[in-house]
């Protein structure tokens, strides 16, 4: 039965049941009196039936009922184009919607891309009231991931809303109108932040250096604010190390070491002293009155303290030289170790990602940590589960977001944000510094 036929016969029976309401046995014939007689009858002659809003419906907008010869368009009932539902495409036509819909280009299918910006493999061209149907087609803009597609609003394909990779690795890339990656809203950020005694210095990822706090304020250096690959502060100096393996330091007033020490690949500071560890595995300090630092050559990384530096010689054990008016600090004992780090007066190591701490120093984290630091008195951490923990320092709490690294001073700590929106960013916690706290509208970047 073609679909015409099927309305001719729905216009029959709803004409049958107009006429059958106005008529009724006897028992149900109303009174003169009623208010059913004095109501006009309606004229239900299917020549002149308008259109009829069905409310009958608590939910949503009143549904359209059109005569059967018409069809629904934007909420009112027009007459269809001339020859419509006759199975066959007339000049008027865009489509005609008899079963099977018959296509312009003569098929009883048609692809979405055919009549509009639209996908050819996304969605399902339709046909009502002799014209395209688009409301299955997909398209840019639609909110939904195509094959054709890397993003469309605010969903990406995996991994691709990250700037990571980049040349400005930080924030989030953004879908253009063509729903494909946009990286332009990429941007630079931190890679590297070192807390001193009362400033902070850190590094970008284009190579220069930005620090706060200090009294006077700091400054990163003058001349050559560039292709710097580390930085490390003590109190009030900082020490940077560049691409071409050269060292920077200087002081809140002037340069202390501009591009004396070579073929330096580590640098570490304590409070008042900086030592270096070239390529050659060889260790030297500056303002450090030990002649014993040539002890410590071999090392394979090494740490500063209040007074003292330390070694990670051939096996992983740990050697440790101290001013000559000092203690050296206590350390754990054992081979194997990866990396140093220095307390007041103690010395911490890492072994497997696990943190060991000499006898009678308290506060170091049980279990595995992803990353790890100390200051005089207090210690912090990244948890493998990626939650920032510390103990012995007073202020403000660490932030909830997640850290790629940090740093820990004498009485405050910072990190870098490890990811998203706010990746590269610094925060801050503990004590606030003198002369400003570092943010990200203040970061030059």
């Amino acid at each position: 039965m073609s679909r015409y036929l099927f309305y001719v016969l729905l216009g029959t029976l709803s004409g049958c049941l107009f006429f059958g309401s106005d008529t009724g046995s006897e028992n149900n014939t109303p009174t003169n009196n009623t208010p059913e007689n004095n109501t006009p009858k309606m004229d239900v002659s299917t020549s002149d039936m308008s259109s009829v809003t069905d409310t009958s419906t608590d939910v949503g907008e009143p549904v359209i009922v059109c005569p059967p010869d018409e069809f629904e368009v934007d909420g009112a009932c027009e007459p269809p184009p001339i020859g419509c539902l006759d199975e066959k495409l007339d000049n008027s036509e865009e489509c005609d919607e008899s079963a099977p819909s018959v296509f312009q280009d003569g098929t009883s299918t048609s692809s979405c891309s055919e009549v509009g910006n639209f996908y050819s493999n996304g969605g399902e061209l339709g046909c009502s009231g002799c014209r395209f149907d688009v409301s299955n087609c997909s398209f840019c803009g639609d909110g939904e991931l195509d094959p054709e597609e890397a993003c469309d609003g605010m969903n990406f394909e995996p991994g691709l809303a990250s700037c990571v990779g980049q040349p400005e690795p930080f924030g989030l890339a953004s879908c253009s109108d063509l729903c494909q990656i946009d990286y332009s809203t990429c941007r630079r950020g931190f890679e590297k932040v070192s807390v001193g005694t009362n400033h902070i210095c850190a590094l970008r990822n284009d190579g220069k250096l930005a620090c706060w706090g200090g009294n006077p304020t700091a400054k990163p250096p003058l001349n050559g604010n560039s292709n710097f690959v580390d930085v490390a502060v003590g109190r009030g100096f900082s020490c940077g190390l560049k691409d071409d393996r050269t060292v920077t330091c200087w002081t809140m007033g002037g340069a202390l070491i501009d591009g004396t020490l070579t073929d330096i690949k580590q640098i570490s500071v304590g409070p008042s002293h900086a030592c270096f560890l070239d390529t050659s595995n060889k260790v030297a300090c500056k303002d450090f009155t030990s002649d014993a630092v040539p002890l410590l050559n071999g090392s394979s990384k090494i740490v500063s303290g209040p007074g003292f530096v330390c070694g990670i010689t051939l096996g992983g054990n740990i050697q440790c030289v101290a001013d000559e008016d000092r203690v050296p600090p206590a350390h754990p004992v054992g081979p194997n170790f990866d990396d140093l780090y220095a307390g007041l007066n103690y010395v911490c190591a890492k072994k497997n990602n696990n943190i060991i701490c000499p006898t009678g120093v308290n506060g170091a984290p049980t279990e595995p940590v992803n990353y790890f630091d100390a200051g005089f008195t207090n210690k912090c951490w990244i948890t493998t589960a990626g939650i920032t923990e510390c103990s012995g320092l007073g202020g403000s709490g660490p932030p909830a977001v997640e850290l790629s690294s940090l740093s820990v001073g004498d009485k405050h700590a910072c990190g870098i944000v490890k990811e998203g929106k706010f990746g590269g960013e610094i925060r801050c916690w503990g004590l606030p510094l003198v002369n400003g706290e570092p943010t990200f509208a203040n970061s030059g970047l």
